[in-house]
């Protein structure tokens, strides 16, 4: 705020020697004072290139890490899950974290520390080499030091769901050279979990006995369950002015020792009388996976961009289904795996304004997998899969046209199964932005979807007495066109508002089918391509920051159109908003959120899913170098009730009544510590919870 004060005088000047003098000579000044002027800072703008935004000083001192100051931010292009930490466009496509133009996961950047915090710059398409062609992205842009290091642990412990999650991360950085490295540990134990289901199964000939119809009731509930994870992770950057080197090792193991659960069963018809089943299962996953990025920049305005990775990955799991009169089913699964990609991509800056693209994405994955028990078999997949194309981009201030054209091949070796695919992908987007507090963006894109190694494995394994299941090495890809519109507004510090909308097509869809063909007659669950899914949704995300900024009121409502076609026809339409409250005072805060229940069909299955609302309250305290915190979620829900899902077809019906300790009134406290040490301290895109390695195993 600067105050100003202009004092107007009349003086009369003497001009001496050949000045008249005046007649008389005024004995005081007349003095006007001006009005207060109060001059606000612009905290956020927009172009077409990208959109800026600066974090308040209330925002960094009550966020934890970088999903919570996105969430406090409240930028009106992103949809934040408060609960998972999730980042989203308002059309629900994930977003690329950068922190300095260094990519980062979400997991990784859990670690970062808002106050060195500068700006946020968010970016539909980009043409900088530095982001390798991804399509939405967050750029944090951190406060800049000499050298120095610091070490950050946190601790979070949830209660209800029971999960414990602690890390300690440090760094260190010198001259053209950082250094990371973080461990971490997670402890998830599962409690009343489980479903309630009634299947009504039609069989065409059941065990030789001819045509009957079963229905049967379970009620499944998970009585010992819990998930150990261990991760260490190491971390070298070099970066000068014409070469970045970014690279990471990761090493993670996760186990689950043991699984039970119990199923009360009770038959109706043509298949009497009840039995209560136990399954037991075992699960432990390692990997050991390298990920670099290397950007060089060469002369004649050439940029290279190198992205690469390898992966192996040691999976088992060990399950028993134990039935009535010593019925035993045991399916075993062991396997190894190895994967690897590089991506390289070639910028030329034509000038400030045009910028071409060429790219081209080698990926393979070599896995063997050993099946033991009642399905004992032996499958190895392999998946070659390689890209290419060119983009161009146009940028101004005022216009934005971004064009890509690409080609894919995939070669498919599944056992003795062969088959290969190729399809095109295209893209494009055309950005207007008038004023430095409006945009408007229109997007075209095509696709398509591969099916999964695990949905195409040819193996049939068995699930229980009466259901089987199995993979289809058949297959087809599912073409996708997804056209796209947003308006966004900032008229002032105070107010923000963005609409968006998109009409997704999808043809060929991957479902999942039943049909009594499997063994004996029995059920057979399998993967296929039938029918259509069509989505339509139209959204306004509206945001108020309110009493000098310290109450921030956000509400994004949206109308979904969708529809499906093929054996699991439907239509479904409906309105769902979210709704977000947050106020600060002094070196405290407390949010309130909201997410209204849902009902809709499920894109790869014939799946009908009702969801139950959601809510949190969270109170938090930072200062300096401490951040404390505790929530509350689903605070007055006494059950366990989650999910209802209903599937009808011609020879299989199901509803299904999911339970979840995530739905369950739940509490978690969360603590943070960051000290620093050198002469200076660089906190930035730090290393946080990796994955564990994907797996072909069928499930």
């Amino acid at each position: 705020m600067k105050r100003i004060m202009i004092l107007s005088t009349l003086l009369s000047v003497w001009h001496g020697g050949y000045a008249q003098q005046p007649a008389e000579m005024p004995d005081s000044l007349d003095a006007g004072v001006l009005n207060e002027v109060v001059v606000e800072a612009q905290m956020q703008n927009t172009t077409a290139r990208m959109s800026t935004y600066i974090p308040g000083a209330r925002e960094k001192n009550a966020a934890k890490d970088a999903a919570s100051l996105l969430n406090l931010m409240a930028i009106p292009q992103l949809s934040v899950d408060p609960v998972t930490d999730v980042v989203k466009t308002l059309s629900g496509q994930p977003v690329s974290i950068f922190i300095d133009y260094v990519e980062a996961s979400s997991e990784d950047i859990s670690g970062l520390n808002p106050h060195d915090v500068k700006r946020v710059e968010y970016y539909d398409n980009t043409s900088d080499p530095r982001f390798s062609g991804k399509r939405y992205v967050i750029n944090f842009i951190m406060q800049k030091y000499e050298w120095g290091g610091y070490t950050k642990t946190d601790a979070t412990q949830s209660f209800g769901e029971i999960k414990t999650d602690a890390s300690v991360y440090s760094r260190m950085k010198y001259k053209s050279m950082s250094y990371d490295i973080y461990a971490g540990e997670q402890y998830n134990a599962v409690r009343n979990a489980g479903d309630e289901s009634v299947e009504d199964m039609r069989f065409t000939n059941l065990l030789g006995n001819g045509p009957a119809n079963v229905i049967r009731s379970n009620f499944s509930k998970t009585e010992n369950s819990h998930t150990n994870t261990n991760d260490i992770s190491f971390r070298a950057i070099y970066d000068s002015d014409k070469i970045q080197l970014n690279n990471r090792i990761v090493f993670s193991y996760a186990s689950s020792p043991e699984t039970e659960t119990t199923n009360n069963l009770l038959y109706g018809n043509d298949w009497s009388g009840s039995e209560t089943t136990r399954s037991i299962s075992a699960r432990n996953n390692m990997s050991a996976r390298y990920r670099g990025q290397h950007l060089f920049m060469l002369p004649e305005n050439l940029t290279l961009n190198i992205g690469m990775s390898f992966e192996y990955g040691n999976n088992k799991v060990n399950s028993l289904y134990c039935g009535s009169e010593g019925t035993s089913i045991t399916n075993n699964a062991y396997e190894k795996s190895y994967s690897g990609t590089i991506n390289p991509n070639l910028y030329w800056s034509i000038d400030d304004c045009h910028t071409l693209r060429a790219y081209a994405v080698g990926a393979w994955r070599d896995s063997k997998i050993d099946y033991q028990g009642n399905s004992s078999s032996r499958q190895s997949y392999k998946i070659d899969g390689y890209q290419a194309g060119a983009s161009y981009d146009f940028a101004t201030d005022s216009w934005s046209t971004h064009l890509n054209l690409g080609w894919t091949w995939q070669k498919n070796s599944i056992s003795n199964y062969k088959f290969n695919t190729s399809y095109p992908r295209i893209n494009a987007d055309v950005t207007y932005s008038p004023t430095q507090n409006s945009q408007l963006l229109a997007s075209y894109e095509y696709y398509e979807t591969m099916p999964t190694a695990s949905s195409t494995g040819p193996v049939v394994l068995q699930q229980d007495e009466l259901m089987c299941y199995s993979g289809n090495p058949e297959l087809k890809n599912s073409p996708s066109h997804e056209v796209g519109l947003q308006a966004v507004w900032l008229p002032s510090n105070k107010w923000q508002l963005a609409f968006s909308g998109f009409h997704y097509y999808i043809t060929d869809r991957r479902v999942s089918d039943y049909l009594p063909e499997g063994p004996d007659g029995k059920m057979l669950r399998f993967y296929t391509n039938n029918g259509n899914y069509v989505s339509t949704m139209m959204g306004i995300n509206a945001t108020a920051k309110l009493l000098g900024g310290r109450l921030t009121a956000r509400i994004n409502p949206r109308l979904w159109l969708r529809r499906t076609t093929g054996v699991f026809a439907m239509t479904r339409n409906e309105l769902t908003c979210t709704a977000q409250l947050s106020y600060f005072f002094g070196n405290f805060y407390t949010t309130g959120w909201y997410m209204t229940p849902s009902h809709y069909p499920d894109e790869n299955s014939g799946i009908e899913s009702k969801t139950s609302s959601q809510y949190q309250l969270q109170l938090g305290w930072g200062s300096g170098s401490w951040n404390l915190r505790v929530s509350a979620s689903n605070f007055l829900r006494s059950d366990w009730r989650a999910n209802r899902e209903i599937l009808r077809s011609e020879y299989y019906d199901m509803s299904r009544r999911v339970y979840s300790p995530s739905q369950h009134m739940g509490f978690a406290l969360t603590a943070t510590y960051t000290f620093g040490y050198g002469k200076r301290v660089e906190r930035d895109n730090e290393l946080k919870h990796e994955s564990s390695a994907s797996s072909a195993i069928l499930k």
